[in-house]
């Protein structure tokens, strides 16, 4: 599982076509994987960049860190399978990775109403 933190790219980064490349597949690997993504040091070993590389350069080139960017790509699923309101909100978090109750938390965090909100509170 990703790191608990990210870390802030130094103001030297500078990121070659190649590396460019080896972020995107990084992001792309997230994309595929984001219910149980790989630690970064996992990543960074899959897409041929060191940590700090992939790091700094994930932030450099998408403006936001691994782990934020795992965490939008969780909770936006949640969102959109909450409302298509074929699951229940235990299926949902598991499916995007959380357990019930974290997702609770998180969702509300980012988008201030609680699952069962979105999900119209329909029969479970």
């Amino acid at each position: 599982m990703l790191d608990a933190f990210d870390e802030a790219p130094p103001p030297n980064v500078r990121l070659t076509t190649d590396d460019l490349a080896k972020l995107h597949a990084a992001r792309d690997t997230l994309d595929a994987c984001f219910d149980r993504p790989p630690s970064l040091s996992e990543l960074s070993l899959h897409v041929g960049l060191n940590r700090r590389k992939l790091t700094a350069g994930f932030k450099l080139a998408f403006e936001t860190t691994v782990a934020d960017y795992v965490q939008t790509l969780r909770l936006d699923t949640a969102f959109q399978l909450l409302a298509a309101g074929n699951m229940n909100v235990a299926t949902i978090a598991y499916k995007v990775g959380y357990a019930p109750a974290h997702l609770s938390v998180a969702f509300r965090k980012r988008f201030g109403v609680s699952p069962k909100e979105v999900r119209g509170d329909r029969a479970c």
